[in-house]
């Protein structure tokens, strides 16, 4: 018998195999992902104390579409109708908005969980297009119920000679 061959068979059956390696691996890999995790829950609170305010939860869905209904049975889809208001709730008031066109295209309006305030970015445009003249001014408010919103003074963009407005 060759001493070389049994000590080869020796030192490759000491060692797991690939397939115990990778397990081994991702148990290691899987538990310290765990430890963060746990870390990250007792630093940041728990996910109810996220959800206290309310208004964001990540479990809620909007079933407008079958996109997230794996399956339904004796139910039908009802959609509520928006209703406006009467009046604007975002109107044309400071001297950068006079003569110039409220516009939020984009949809620009969000819930802010950190403030807990609604944060709208609109655009206050000239009625004329393409007057070089006339500016865009990109402009922010804030609301606590998304319906009666303030323009805080920013102090960011100077508009004649004053930094008290809200321009972006």
């Amino acid at each position: 018998m060759d001493c070389g061959s049994a000590e080869r068979r020796l030192r490759v059956t000491s060692w797991p195999s690939l397939k115990q390696r990778y397990i081994m691996r991702s148990v290691i890999v899987v538990s310290i992902c765990l430890v963060f995790l746990a870390v990250d829950r007792l630093v940041s609170g728990s996910d109810a104390a996220k959800l206290t305010d309310g208004l964001y939860d990540p479990n809620l869905h909007l079933f407008a579409d079958d996109l997230d209904i794996e399956r339904t049975w004796d139910v039908s889809r009802v959609l509520g109708k928006p209703e406006p208001l009467p009046s604007a709730v975002i109107v044309p008031d400071k001297p950068w908005e006079k003569e110039r066109r409220i516009w939020n295209v984009t949809g620009s309006v969000i819930y802010d969980p950190g403030f807990k305030k609604y944060r709208m970015w609109y655009a206050a445009v000239s009625p004329r297009a393409g007057d070089l003249n006339f500016p865009e001014y990109n402009c922010y408010a804030e609301s606590e119920d998304g319906i009666t919103w303030v323009k805080p003074d920013l102090n960011l963009y100077e508009y004649k000679g004053s930094k008290q407005n809200n321009i972006v």
